[in-house]
């Protein structure tokens, strides 16, 4: 048995982190510099369909520099989709980019606005797949990629969908933007990767078995 050509090498792409406030009471904080001792917010609302989305979110919100690697400070959203940030460690005069991540929903990259206005950002709800990835010893593989590539007659896409690394237990959550079968790919250097058909549904999070890599041999050429 061997693995699609896709799975050797197939570059994902994402697709689109605090304290409390009530809904429809946010507002951004502005750029403008603070004077000494006060305190900077960046607040807003995570909005589905036009209506605030339940659970908590990370938000993290970073200087935008033209090399990655920014100063940053997360928060939380609430249970109603309101969230506060202290941004007064950041630079007061540096555009600011925000990163909302729901567990059931797609992340969302967004600049914040320069007027003061208040943020809203709009995100769309995903398909989840939860599992873990073992190795050939049964033993959890932390760092492993997992990637799930749209299937189409049976035929996996050349480039995948999404991707995410598993965590240090093995485990790992990955979110698509539409429904349908994928296959399901986890690989880790020194190891065979391991593959499965899965049926995906926006909305929904399905439990996948576990991926148990298996021994083999490196070829490269």
């Amino acid at each position: 048995e061997t693995a699609p050509e896709a799975l050797a090498s197939a570059p994902g792409h994402a697709p689109r982190p605090v304290e409390a406030v009530s809904p429809g009471h946010a507002s951004a904080a502005s750029d403008a510099a603070a004077p000494s001792g006060e305190r900077r917010w960046l607040e807003g609302v995570l909005i589905e369909e036009g209506k605030p989305v339940a659970g908590s979110a990370v938000l993290r919100v970073e200087e935008v520099r033209e090399n990655p690697g920014g100063a940053g400070v997360e928060g939380r959203s609430d249970p109603a989709g309101s969230f506060r940030v202290d941004v007064t460690a950041l630079d007061a005069a540096a555009e600011l980019e925000v990163h909302a991540d729901h567990p059931s929903y797609l992340p969302r990259v967004l600049r914040a606005p320069r007027d003061g206005g208040p943020l809203r950002i709009d995100l769309d709800r995903a398909a989840v797949l939860v599992g873990e990835v073992l190795r050939p010893d049964r033993e959890p593989c932390a760092g492993a990629r997992v990637a799930a590539y749209a299937l189409h007659r049976g035929t996996p896409e050349r480039f995948a969908t999404a991707h995410v690394a598993t965590d240090e237990s093995g485990r790992f959550r990955l979110r698509v933007g539409a429904g349908g079968r994928y296959l399901v790919a986890a690989s880790a250097g020194g190891w065979c990767p391991a593959w499965r058909e899965e049926h995906l549904v926006v909305g929904h999070e399905s439990a996948a078995p576990a991926l148990v890599l298996r021994e083999g041999v490196a070829i490269r050429g």
